[in-house]
């Protein structure tokens, strides 16, 4: 994961890539006026040994960024002291120290403080400023500023370089602040998914190691039942034992999903299926003691079946708990546009607005007094960003509540 720093550093070379592109793009349109523009000839050799080196340069700054995946702190204070030798060259045939553009000398400057170490910025400007000063020698002839009309340029032209290098800087420095912070907030994410996937892989080591401490005293209860029922004589007394040997053999069927699932689920590969294959599976024997309506494209899909399975039960769960018992709950999986959409809607009280911004943070639960522990969603939503989905609500009081979960239908696919 880059740095922040890193990710700046980043930012600002590629920002310095597309200014200097900005830059031979104006040496262009300068070009083509003083070949085919009314007014006074300017020397045009200049600028196009200056075009042609400043594309030369940008595109081997190209080649190597792409190459390293980077720049290195030598190539752009080498590509921003070729750019001031540029501009003094530009400046020097087109009235030296005198013309009004030569504050952009500031750019290389500006640019190398965020780009480079301090020493090297610090070059920077001795290198810039020793050609500002060149220009005094170095213009072919001196400005006539007891003309009016010249002076009046001057002053125009002044104006008009201080306008385009506020211009520029602001809108350079700008979008340099927005990139860096987007960058940050995406930093931030993923830091945040690191975070999530940790507590996740905790909470799935406990429910593994809560499953395999309770499978053996299941088993025992299990064994002494099966002796019960050979004893029994009494029918009620072997209906009572058939109905615990039944919820013993459910609670061993949770556990199983719990050591197989939790345990190994984080980390299950994908696997080839179709989504009316993953709806029967993931509630076939779950709560029938609800109506459950079932809609499946059967598209085909490749996703971790188990994990996903453990996702759309969490869900019907939730919202059986949330329905009355007559209450249908409506389960859907499709795929559209290459996206899996698994959405479950139930009809049941609602939450208002404030309610539902906090649900899946981990323990908050809204049925607290019936033994919620507020993990359902928070897993449902950690497993939905791993695979690079996301969990939505959308609630209505008095109406019901619809949790759709979207993810890539064809995960660990070449692109």
């Amino acid at each position: 994961m880059r740095s922040s720093s890193d990710s700046a550093r980043l930012i600002t070379v590629r920002w310095l890539l597309r200014l200097r592109w900005v830059a031979i793009a104006a040496l262009g349109a300068l070009l083509v006026a003083g070949l085919f523009g009314a007014g006074p000839r300017w020397p045009l050799a200049v600028p196009a040994v200056a075009l042609t080196l400043g594309v030369a340069s940008t595109l081997a700054l190209h080649a190597r960024e792409r190459r390293a995946g980077g720049l290195g702190d030598g190539p752009i204070a080498a590509a921003l002291v070729l750019d001031s030798a540029l501009l003094t060259a530009l400046f020097a045939s087109s009235g030296g120290e005198a013309n009004p553009f030569a504050l952009l000398y500031l750019f290389p400057v500006i640019l190398g403080s965020l780009a480079v170490r301090p020493t090297l910025s610090w070059l920077l400007l001795a290198v810039t400023t020793v050609a500002y000063a060149s220009l005094f020698q170095l213009a072919p002839a001196p400005l006539h500023i007891h003309d009016p009309k010249a002076m009046r340029l001057h002053l125009l032209g002044m104006f008009a370089a201080y306008v385009l290098a506020g211009a520029l800087m602001v809108f350079a420095v700008g979008r340099l602040r927005v990139s860096k912070d987007e960058a940050d907030a995406r930093i931030a994410r993923a830091r945040e998914l690191e975070a999530q996937q940790r507590q996740l892989a905790a909470l799935a080591t406990l429910a593994a190691g809560a499953a395999h401490e309770l499978a053996t005293p299941l088993s025992t209860i299990l064994i002494a039942t099966r002796e019960l029922e050979r004893r029994a004589a009494a029918p009620r007394d072997l209906e009572d034992l058939a109905l615990v040997r039944e919820e013993i053999g459910r609670c061993q069927e949770v556990l199983t999903q719990l050591s197989a699932g939790a345990g190994e689920g984080v980390g299950e590969m994908p696997a080839d299926a179709d989504t009316r294959a993953l709806l029967e599976r993931a509630l076939e024997g779950f709560r029938e003691d609800h109506p459950i309506v079932r809609d499946a494209d059967g598209a085909p899909i490749r996703v971790p079946t188990r994990l996903v399975e453990q996702v759309l039960r969490r869900l019907v769960d939730n919202a059986c708990d949330a329905s009355a018992p007559d209450a249908e709950v409506t389960v859907s999986a499709r795929v559209h546009q290459g996206a899996l959409t698994l959405e479950v809607r139930d009809k049941g009280a609602g939450m208002p607005a404030e309610r539902l911004a906090r649900v899946g943070e981990p323990f908050f639960t809204t049925r607290a007094d019936q033994g919620g522990k507020g993990l359902g969603l928070y897993f449902v939503r950690s497993v939905a960003e791993q695979l690079g989905g996301a969990l939505e609500l959308d609630s209505t009081v008095g109406v019901g509540t619809t949790a759709r979960v979207r993810l890539p239908a064809r995960i660990g696919d070449a692109p």
